[in-house]
């Protein structure tokens, strides 16, 4: 289970599914869609950590697939082809293109079109 930390994956998860793969106290609040990127940043007792943007949940490895790391992480700046500086909100997987997609923030709001890492920038 070590190796999976530091880590970019999916963990495909439905309230329909067992609860038992999400720590208790996590539950309410992890609502994930199928398509959500997290990034492992840690193991506690015998659950991953994982990281969506802001949040963090524990959870059992046995959902948990490994993609290849995006581009860009949560919370950094980009700036788009149209010339938009805003930050990355969340980031999912095109399941068909097997490829990131972003959601981005600007000036507090979620910004409607979605965004792949061509289309982006990293500000420095």
């Amino acid at each position: 289970m070590a190796n999976l930390v530091n880590t970019w994956g999916l963990f495909p998860w439905f309230q329909e599914y067992d609860k038992g793969l999400i720590h208790p106290d996590d539950l309410y609040n992890f609502q994930p869609q199928n398509s959500s990127v997290f990034f492992c940043i840690g193991i506690e007792d015998k659950y991953l950590v994982l990281q969506q943007g802001k949040y963090e949940y524990r959870v059992i490895p046995t959902n948990y697939k490994v993609i290849y790391p995006p581009k860009f992480s949560f919370g950094m700046e980009v700036l788009t082809t149209n010339g938009d500086i805003a930050y990355i909100e969340e980031i999912h997987w095109h399941h068909k293109d097997k490829r990131h997609i972003y959601l981005l923030i600007k000036d507090g709001r979620k910004l409607k079109r979605r965004f792949y890492e061509e289309e982006l920038n990293g500000v420095s």
